[in-house]
């Protein structure tokens, strides 16, 4: 007989239902009634998740399995002649602070602007369109730091992006950021 399995890349509407749509939440719950009553294991993308699915749920800690993530696409460190090419495309300054946008408070982004008052912020999906995956890895490779102090992640994936990217990180000590 087939094993069923499913991922938990996070249980942001669960943990912090206050973040979410109440529909959101509504969906998340029902679907976790189901993988604790069919579900034969669970990967979870980090250590940090696992736990909050021991902390939230019914699953046996024995069917949670931590798998990690890895980095979108193909990122790597950028040509310079692309990044600037495409900071010309984009109006961006020869040097930016890069944030990662969101819906609700989750990361942390009033915090953000606040810390980075005196230098170029460029926040994705905000001062800058949604990219493509290839242009993202040039905004990532551009970038002169990714602050990336969210409040909550399941796995923090702009992290190991900006790492695969030769970009450092600053980010917080909560959830999964220490882990990754």
């Amino acid at each position: 007989q087939a094993k069923k399995v499913t991922t938990y890349h996070d249980v942001v509407a669960l943990k912090y239902p206050q973040w979410s749509h109440p529909k959101i939440v509504a969906v998340h719950r029902r679907r976790l009634k189901i993988v604790e009553r069919e579900i034969d294991f669970v990967i979870a993308v980090s250590e940090a998740t696992k736990k909050d699915l021991m902390e939230i749920s019914n699953i046996p800690e024995r069917k949670i399995v931590v798998i990690y993530e890895a980095p979108t696409a193909d990122f790597k460190p950028q040509p310079k002649e692309r990044v600037k090419r495409f900071r010309k495309k984009y109006g961006l300054p020869q040097t930016y602070v890069l944030a990662i946008g969101g819906i609700g408070e989750r990361r942390n982004l009033k915090a953000v602007k606040e810390a980075v008052k005196d230098y170029h912020l460029v926040i994705s999906g905000q001062t800058i369109p949604w990219l493509s995956i290839e242009e993202l890895e040039l905004l990532y490779g551009g970038a002169t730091v990714l602050l990336y102090p969210s409040l909550y992640e399941g796995f923090g994936l702009p992290i190991i992006d900006a790492f695969a990217c030769g970009v450092p990180v600053i980010t917080s000590n909560l959830s999964s950021m220490p882990e990754i």
